[in-house]
């Protein structure tokens, strides 16, 4: 970007679309220069196979957005909603949000501050997915009850995902999901989380998953995890 965007009166379309999870893919690369875009609002309620919402919708293995911050406005998405990248498989580097983040699916959402989630890739390109000195200002909540995930930076991380140099302000409210200050869920093998902190109120019910960090690691389906905390504090 070469100056800050003024979306005021304008319901932001993710990059990408929203119609399915493996077709909406950006493969680009968005540096923002140190410029914000102000009042974006994308609001996608999964009606008409609309998924995800985000800047981006998903953010694939070669893709990459830097310098940019989201200085207001509000995200909300069925699925998977993240600020910047609803599904990220690429990197995300130096972004701010200050905009509010909603997920409000039945079962199986995921709601973060930067991202909704961070994985490989399933169509190939490097396995480079990372979250780098990236702060969230914004609330981030999951409305519904069953299976939702919510957290300060993204809400679920799986193998090989890093997040590092990260920073959470705003407040997760999870309902009665599990919640993290910086990921909500880490599975897989070879996730990294360095150099992290939270400040914010974290918030779940009836005796779910809630941590200052993170809120939950462990698999569903009881594969082994193996993820590295660090130098982290909330």
């Amino acid at each position: 970007l070469t100056d800050d965007i003024d979306l005021s009166g304008y319901s932001w379309e993710p990059i990408g679309g929203t119609s399915s999870f493996d077709e909406t893919t950006f493969w680009g690369h968005i540096d923002g220069g140190g410029h914000s875009l102000i009042n974006m609002n994308v609001t996608k309620d999964g009606t008409a196979g609309y998924f995800t919402a985000g800047f981006v919708s998903q953010l694939e293995a070669d893709g990459s957005i830097r310098r940019l911050t989201i200085a207001s406005g509000s995200v909300t998405g069925y699925a998977s909603v993240g600020a910047f990248a609803a599904i990220c498989s690429g990197v995300i580097e130096d972004c701010t949000n200050y905009a509010s983040v909603d997920a409000t699916a039945g079962m199986s959402g995921y709601a973060g501050g930067i991202a909704g989630y961070l994985r490989q890739s399933f169509l190939g390109g490097d396995a480079n997915q990372r979250i780098t000195r990236c702060v969230n200002y914004g609330s981030v909540s999951a409305s519904n009850i069953n299976g939702m995930v919510a957290a300060g930076i993204v809400a679920s991380v799986y193998d090989n995902g890093i997040v590092e140099q990260c920073a959470n302000l705003g407040a997760v409210n999870a309902g009665n999901a599990t919640a993290g200050g910086i990921v909500g869920i880490v599975a897989g093998k070879g996730v990294k989380i360095t150099d992290c902190y939270n400040t914010a109120d974290i918030l779940t019910g009836q005796l779910l998953q809630a941590g200052g960090i993170v809120g939950f690691v462990g698999d569903a389906k009881g594969a082994s995890v193996d993820v590295t905390i660090s130098n982290c504090y909330n």
